[in-house]
């Protein structure tokens, strides 16, 4: 029984030790790297980059150099009530898109069934 709680004392000791190096550790990475980030204000104002357009004497695009215009989209985030998400399942949602993408594009063959001959 001795031995036993002398293991426990060690354990103990082992894991404060250890709960003590992580929080020192943590303190430190955040004192190494807080100084260098930047401010939320800076973050917020964005800038988009808006591409050089090179445009002929009728209003022809010739060229564009540098990066694309970026519009920001707000994402509408909408939450389905319980009943109809427990309806939902992934290969749900795959069956469909792949069905979706093959009938715009004139591709949809039923599972099974042969392919087309040319004729």
């Amino acid at each position: 029984m001795r031995i036993l709680l002398r293991l426990l004392r060690y354990v103990l000791y082992l894991a404060l030790a250890g709960a003590l190096a992580g929080a020192l550790a943590i303190g430190t990475a955040y004192w190494l790297i807080a100084p260098r980030l930047p401010s939320v204000e800076t973050l917020k104002d964005v800038r988009l980059q808006v591409p050089l357009r090179i445009y002929s004497a009728d209003d022809k695009l010739v060229a564009a150099f540098g990066e694309t215009k970026r519009t920001p989209v707000r994402i509408e985030v909408r939450f389905l009530p319980e009943h109809e998400a427990e309806e939902v399942q992934p290969r749900d949602v795959l069956a469909d898109h792949h069905q979706d993408h093959g009938e715009r594009h004139g591709e949809h063959q039923p599972h099974g069934s042969p392919d087309p001959s040319p004729e």
